[in-house]
């Protein structure tokens, strides 16, 4: 079975900045402050993956 690439999310400073006012905010809706997690997390992962390489054996 084929391995997929995760696709890459490059968010900038700002963008960062909004997603997470929106997590701090104490009135957002819970479905989208959990999106707007994932997407931070994502673009973290990504740049860990930039950084760690997965050992293979």
């Amino acid at each position: 079975m084929a391995r997929l690439a995760p696709k890459v999310l490059n968010l900038n400073e700002s963008d960062r900045s909004e997603l997470q006012q929106l997590i701090n905010r104490h009135n957002a809706a819970q479905q989208l402050v959990l999106r707007a997690k994932i997407i931070l997390l994502a673009s973290e992962a990504h740049i860990l993956h930039l950084y760690v390489q997965p050992q293979v054996m």
